[in-house]
């Protein structure tokens, strides 16, 4: 108890001493019950005036432990309040950038990552998910068409040229959308574009393309009169067992003075070359594998 409250106390029962003695006195004149006054006894007045006083005191510290009470309770709602601000405004920016707020989404994890990084982090999956739609609603769908191999062989060269593309390993899929061409990715995206999407990243190569053919059906020969409208190459040094090092697509072949005609991406002036390209240069001593469709 403070100084002050204890002078304030010690004022109120001086106070309220004589005021219960001059009310007493008070009655009895009034009343005319004794002749003579007898002043009350002041320890009687004293312990009443303490009872109140104590009294008092108890209710002024329940009052304070209720108001301690209601202050704890009222900073637990002002909290609870700020985090469902906290919420609704996170919630309101996603929605602001055209953002989908999922029920139950934890808002926690949106404080710590920004909402590009929450837009490439879907674009990624939505990126993943669609190459395994292509690649599952293509398999054992592949075309067994020659002719839309060979349109599709004919609009990659050409594509290729009005394009400006240049020689090189192509890394993309689909392959040579990156500008670059060689040999075997002419071949890898014309097979991509009938169906044949479950390619490595890049496209086929030299080395993957007769394990990919033979594994989808396509039959292999090692004999150059095999060679026909549609068919694709792999060569091999002359004499040699292999492996392959060059690749190319069949327009004809005319057995009797070994002409062949072919379109071949197989170095930078081709590319930007008129195609289909006329040549005797290949005999049988080179065929590593002719590869027709069944």
């Amino acid at each position: 108890m403070t100084k002050e409250k204890s002078n304030l106390i010690k004022t109120l029962k001086d106070e309220n001493l004589r005021a219960e003695t001059h009310k007493y006195t008070q009655n009895l004149i009034n009343n005319n019950k004794h002749r003579s006054l007898t002043v009350p006894n002041n320890n009687n007045i004293k312990n009443k005036i303490e009872n109140n006083i104590n009294k008092e005191n108890k209710e002024d510290i329940k009052e304070n432990n209720t108001d301690n009470e209601i202050n704890d309770k009222e900073k637990k709602e002002i909290k609870e309040n700020n985090e469902i601000k906290k919420k609704k405004k996170v919630k309101k920016k996603i929605k602001k950038k055209g953002e989908k707020v999922e029920p139950g989404q934890k808002y926690k994890l949106l404080t710590y990552k920004t909402l590009n990084d929450i837009r490439n982090e879907e674009a990624d999956k939505e990126k993943e998910n669609k190459i395994e739609d292509i690649k599952s609603s293509n398999t054992n769908n592949y075309s067994k068409d020659v002719e839309s191999y060979m349109k599709a062989v004919k609009a990659t060269v050409e594509y290729a040229k009005q394009h400006n593309y240049h020689y090189g390993d192509s890394h993309a899929i689909p392959p040579t959308t990156d500008g670059k061409i060689s040999c075997d990715r002419l071949e890898a995206k014309a097979l991509y574009d009938i169906g044949y999407t479950d390619q490595r990243q890049g496209g086929e190569v030299v080395s993957t393309l007769d394990s990919y053919l033979t594994s989808h059906g396509w039959s292999k020969s090692t004999n150059i009169n095999d060679c026909k409208y549609g068919s694709i190459v792999l060569v091999k040094h002359a004499g040699t067992d292999g492996p392959p090092y060059h690749a190319f697509t069949v327009v004809s072949y005319n057995s009797s003075n070994n002409t062949m005609v072919t379109y071949d991406e197989g170095a930078e002036w081709r590319v930007h070359a008129n195609q289909p390209f006329t040549s005797n240069y290949y005999n049988n001593s080179h065929i590593y594998g002719v590869y027709n469709m069944n």
